[in-house]
């Protein structure tokens, strides 16, 4: 038996192709979490875009999480969108000295220039709403989230126990910060993590962010498979 393959009582049809071995997996106790794919981070006239970040990669990464979820729900697992979102007044940012409003651009941008709160991933503005290409479908479950981490002080955990759900499918932006942050605490916690590496963004600018957040997954974090591969897996 390989490292990354569980018991044999598991069917056949459920074995994934991925790196760095194949890992068989139950769809029933499968999720697909979507992280932060929302206007501010992945349209034009978002945060991101107003930051001078490439979002060409969006189209097809929007097309291979639709593959993918389309493929999850038809198995009989779930599907997590997890938003980061704020309040209009920002008191989850932070007090004004923290680090996290001196880090955070929805916080700052919020605060010298609130004509463009509209852009920013805000309780209520069109910043925050998902972006219509993957519009959540019945049954879905969003959760959100104020840090880098879809754990950080949210109920992604307690969600996920409740949906009895062991092995997470990992899609998103930005791949070499929020995707990767979940992925990490998602570990900690115990869940098997698996990163489907053309269902995520990452700035083509820098490509050794994706290069880095796919050897530390497929190294110590989990397994790196493609949307072919989950959608192959789970038509079986």
């Amino acid at each position: 038996m390989s490292p990354g393959k569980l018991v044999s009582s598991v069917p056949e049809n459920t074995l994934l192709k991925a790196e760095p071995s194949p890992l068989e997996i139950d769809p029933c106790r499968t999720a697909l979490v979507i992280v932060d794919m929302q206007n501010s981070f992945a349209k034009k006239g978002g945060l991101f875009d107003m930051a001078g970040s490439d979002l060409s990669e969006v189209p097809a990464v929007a097309a291979a999480i639709n593959r993918v979820a389309a493929a999850i729900r038809g198995a009989g697992g779930k599907v997590v969108y997890v938003v980061h979102v704020y309040s209009t007044d920002l008191h989850e940012a932070g007090a004004p000295d923290s680090a996290n409003v001196i880090k955070s651009g929805i916080a700052r941008i919020s605060r010298e220039q609130p004509q463009l709160r509209d852009k920013l991933a805000i309780r209520g503005s069109w910043g925050a709403e998902i972006i219509p290409e993957i519009a959540p479908k019945p049954g879905d479950v969003i959760v959100e989230k104020i840090r880098h981490s879809g754990f950080y002080e949210t109920t992604l955990d307690t969600t996920l126990k409740t949906l009895n759900a062991r092995y997470l499918l990992f899609a998103g932006t930005e791949l070499s910060m929020c995707v990767e942050a979940t992925i990490r605490d998602a570990f900690y916690r115990g869940y098997f993590c698996i990163l489907v590496s053309d269902a995520a963004v990452s700035s083509t600018r820098y490509p050794f962010r994706r290069e880095a957040t796919t050897y530390n997954v497929s190294k110590s974090l989990g397994w790196v498979t493609t949307s072919a591969d989950v959608v192959k897996a789970l038509s079986g």
